[in-house]
């Protein structure tokens, strides 16, 4: 990975929490969540969910408030950031590794749920990434992977995306492990489409407006215009990009 990610998330807390291109990715992480509730079969303080890439814990905050029983654990490379979340979270634990290398966990091949949401962009190997989540999700279990595609941008090159995907290239994610594709799609069209597209030809501004900086009411009143705006994206196209897979209840670790 090109950057400091160790001080990475020190300037970007609100531009996270109120990005409403985030905030819709995490409605459709949680979308998928609540489906594949309906089809394990255990109570769900008995679901075991890891967030690969966790950030500053805004996915596993949104988890807990929508499913506060869930066991949810995060990892992330940065110290600092995961030093700053334990204990912020109820019913959550973190650990601090580079998820490009084996990672080994206390409960490594026994989670049901693991999510990986605008990670694999970042990565120098992103197949270390996804051995990963082979070795520790459980058997039966489920993997929820989110990245950007469409144009990559100057802000995403500022930001350390290293490649952005094409839907074909994430329905194949996980084709080499004993992994079955269960959904894949694209969202996000018109209106994410063009936020980014007019962020990057105002790029300057829309830097100094939004990108670390603390956000005022109007900051945060235009980024709530912009999340109901979004509510009208297609689902079947657009920039945003979801595979969900599971893995074979044959195949152990």
């Amino acid at each position: 990975m090109g950057l400091d990610y160790q001080h990475f998330w020190d300037h970007f807390y609100d531009s996270g929490y109120f990005n409403p291109s985030q905030r819709h990715r995490f409605r459709l992480i949680l979308s998928e969540v609540s489906r594949i509730l309906k089809v394990i079969n255990k109570p769900a303080e008995a679901v075991r969910v890891l967030d690969l890439g966790c950030g500053l814990g805004h996915l596993i905050q949104r988890l807990k408030q929508e499913y506060p029983r869930l066991q949810c654990h995060g990892v992330d490379i940065s110290e600092k950031a995961i030093s700053e979340l334990r204990g912020k979270i109820p019913g959550s634990s973190w650990d601090a590794a580079d998820i490009q290398k084996p990672v080994e966990l206390p409960l490594k091949g026994r989670y049901d749920i693991i999510i990986c949401s605008e990670v694999l962009e970042h990565c120098e190997a992103p197949q270390e990434v996804l051995a990963n989540i082979a070795s520790l999700i459980a058997p039966g279990g489920w993997a929820i992977v989110t990245v950007p595609g469409g144009s990559r941008y100057q802000i995403d090159r500022d930001l350390g995306h290293l490649r952005h995907y094409q839907l074909p290239q994430v329905k194949a994610l996980l084709s080499g492990y004993p992994f079955d594709l269960a959904r894949a799609y694209a969202w996000g069209w018109p209106f994410l489409n063009l936020m980014r597209w007019t962020t990057d030809h105002f790029y300057a501004a829309a830097k100094k407006a939004f990108l670390d900086t603390a956000y005022n009411w109007r900051q945060k009143t235009f980024c709530q215009l912009l999340y109901l705006l979004m509510f009208v994206n297609i689902q079947g196209m657009g920039c945003q990009l979801v595979g969900v897979f599971r893995k074979s209840s044959s195949h152990g670790i």
